[in-house]
């Protein structure tokens, strides 16, 4: 059983895919942590002939699903095949800047309180990506909107941002492009709703 299995959907996007496999070599080795891959593109050619894998992984597995099924179903099937202690959920536009990995898994297995975490997400300017919210109501909307006027246009609102970005807090619920997930909570509460076929099922699922 490894601590974490890394699930990522692909869907006619090999090279953006690449650039997040060759992003790994940051984090140094992940010997306690497995990649699955799970690749919606049945009329392209075979994923595994147009990737290098990246070698600091305990495991790197493509697993051909032709249907095509959503984000939530693909990422179904990706728990079902893995093994890890905490699912992480994550996209393939998504990049990694080094950091410990696993140090998210060793929190929520250590914490009993917490059954998913969502990782801090910057954009390419190094600013915070509006990765969480409150549940979808007139307020919660209004305020989402307003926060990223803000700071797109005034430094102060920007560095208020980044501040409140970098201390842990709790949220109704956070992106499934990079999300981690007990295999605990993910078991008992079900995976994402398959009704869902793109957006929302990760808010759902919180």
């Amino acid at each position: 059983m490894h601590k974490l299995s890394i699930i990522t959907i692909h869907y006619r996007c090999a090279d953006v895919l690449q650039g997040l496999l060759d992003s790994a070599a940051t984090l140094g080795p992940m010997k306690e942590a497995e990649w699955i891959v799970i690749d919606h593109s049945p009329e392209e050619p075979p994923l595994r002939e147009r990737l290098t894998l990246p070698e600091n992984f305990d495991s790197v597995r493509i697993i051909e699903y032709p249907q095509k099924k959503g984000f939530g179903e693909g990422c179904n099937i990706g728990a079902k095949n893995s093994d890890g202690q905490v699912l992480f959920f994550l996209n393939p536009d998504c990049r990694f800047l080094g950091g410990a990995l696993l140090a998210y898994s060793d929190s929520l297995l250590a914490n009993k309180k917490f059954s998913a975490v969502g990782p801090r997400l910057v954009n390419p300017q190094g600013l915070p990506e509006f990765s969480f919210s409150g549940f979808t109501g007139i307020l919660s909307e209004a305020r989402w909107r307003a926060e990223r006027f803000l700071t797109s246009r005034l430094e102060v609102a920007r560095n208020a941002i980044n501040r409140r970005f970098t201390r842990p807090r709790a949220v109704d619920w956070t992106t499934g492009g990079a999300l981690f997930v007990t295999r605990e909570a993910f078991t008992r509460v079900g995976g994402f709703d398959e009704d869902f076929f793109l957006y929302m099922e990760d808010v759902d699922w919180c």
